[in-house]
């Protein structure tokens, strides 16, 4: 599957998130000719004995338990909470802390929007066995993604780095777009809740 990749003229590179750190994974997307960006643990061990947090210099080339060949590692700082979070990177690549620490929010702002679609959106729902079914899902989860998006476009501008409620954003959309298809819903839950308590008060012959 590499081969069409590799006959490209850039090298391709390959992001993964924390859950795929292991060496096993790492040692074999490189021993296919990929290079790679993945998210690591803060207690990721080095074989200088460290761990990946106590390191102070972003880019900084070390050696982790396990790996044959060094790694460049950095961090970024995510304010999606009250509190900061600190998210390390490591890449084979030399890329420098700058851009490689760049890159790796890159990612995380794909995984979040990623994971907002999966959750609020249906994503994690569809039960299609077809690409085409697939692709439907897809469309119709990746449509109501940007509705909700163009729904917030619209709002006053929050402070920077706040993460709208997509949920909320949904509910107004749902109400604004579609009210009828809501409302419809609704009367066929009132329909089987009394087709429910009629049948219990019905008397027994």
């Amino acid at each position: 599957m590499t081969a069409p990749l590799l006959k490209g003229k850039r090298r391709p590179r390959l992001h993964a998130d924390g859950g795929f750190e292991s060496v096993e994974f790492i040692q074999g997307v490189l021993a296919r000719g990929l290079d790679i960006v993945v998210g690591v643990r803060c207690s990721r061990k080095l074989e200088d004995g460290r761990q990946v947090r106590d390191l102070r210099v972003r880019g900084s080339l070390v050696q982790p338990t396990g790996l044959d060949q060094p790694m460049c590692v950095s961090w970024v700082w995510l304010y999606r909470n009250t509190e900061p979070e600190q998210r390390f990177v490591m890449s084979n690549l030399d890329l420098g802390g700058k851009y490689l620490a760049r890159v790796g929010k890159r990612r995380w702002r794909i995984e979040a929007c990623f994971k907002t679609v999966k959750g609020r959106f249906g994503l994690e729902r569809f039960a299609q066995h077809s690409k085409q079914g697939v692709m439907r899902w897809w469309c119709l989860s990746g449509m109501a993604f940007l509705l909700c998006h163009l729904q917030n476009l619209d709002l006053p501008v929050e402070g920077a780095g706040t993460w709208p409620d997509w949920g909320e954003l949904a509910r107004t959309v749902r109400f604004s777009f579609v009210p009828e298809v809501r409302r419809q819903a609704l009367q066929l839950e009132l329909d089987a809740l009394d087709a429910f308590q009629h049948a219990l008060l019905a008397p027994s012959k």
